[in-house]
């Protein structure tokens, strides 16, 4: 998902990829969506440049010729005043959207979960292979193969929109853990580093290595995901004060040395 921080084109981007879901908006955002599209129908008409001149060849009054000057004059002033208008409506409606961020999270829940069971019969077939499953007359696992770049990347759009638009940024993010996409991502992490986000096999890579997709709540990710940062936290104590101890050992074995 491209990330800008113009309000007015995060705000399209957000609603096409909701509308194309058939989220249905909470009356708050309605209402704030509805401020936004009748600012932007409100757009400045761009004057004629030549109504001046005209004005002059076809003897018109010095007041008509006044106000198509003015017209002329302050266009500039109306469309930068629309811009910043068209920009605070977008930033309100943004925070509306996150606002009632649980409560799309909830409709969006039955179609994430689509992908995470398509994804997941894939992981459990014995074999992938396309030609080798309808050689076996296994036409339903191969429909099943088929899908998976499509549910792949459903999901992967579905966790960028979440993450982008009905999630307070970086809140999941318990020192560095986030358990918003695997309950438990320390076997992924571990393994799959390397694996850009954005390759459709590493959803299923990471459900064979063991670890299990999901669509959580909010709440439910932060406290998935606090033990696990605790615990990375505890390790990494430990492994300062091993560090700390080798170094100790090392300069009083120079020292001894010298």
């Amino acid at each position: 998902m491209t990330w800008s921080y113009d309000p007015t084109y995060r705000l399209t981007s957000a609603r096409e990829a909701l509308d194309a879901r058939n989220v249905q908006y909470p009356t708050p955002v309605q209402t704030a969506l509805g401020l936004v599209d009748q600012i932007r129908d409100r757009r400045p008409v761009e004057p004629d440049d030549g109504a001046i001149v005209d004005g002059y060849l076809s003897g018109a009054n010095h007041e008509a010729l006044l106000q198509a000057a003015t017209r002329e004059a302050m266009h500039a002033r109306l469309v930068s005043a629309h811009d910043g208008a068209l920009k605070a409506a977008s930033r309100r409606a943004l925070t509306a959207l996150l606002d009632a961020g649980d409560e799309i999270v909830e409709q969006l829940r039955p179609l994430a979960d689509e992908q995470i069971e398509a994804i997941q019969r894939v992981a459990d077939l014995d074999q992938t292979d396309l030609p080798a499953l309808l050689a076996a007359g296994r036409a339903d696992d191969a429909i099943a193969v088929s899908g998976l770049a499509a549910a792949s990347t459903e999901l992967l759009q579905l966790y960028e929109l979440r993450d982008a638009y009905l999630w307070p940024k970086d809140v999941a993010n318990i020192n560095g853990t986030r358990c918003s996409e695997w309950a438990d991502p320390t076997v992924v992490e571990h393994h799959l580093a390397s694996v850009p986000r954005y390759f459709n096999n590493v959803y299923l890579m990471g459900l064979r290595l063991g670890a299990t997709l999901w669509w959580p709540t909010l709440e439910e990710a932060i406290a998935a995901a606090q033990p696990i940062a605790s615990h990375r936290g505890i390790e990494l104590e430990q492994q300062a004060l091993i560090r700390r101890g080798q170094g100790h050992v090392t300069g009083g074995a120079a020292a001894v040395m010298v």
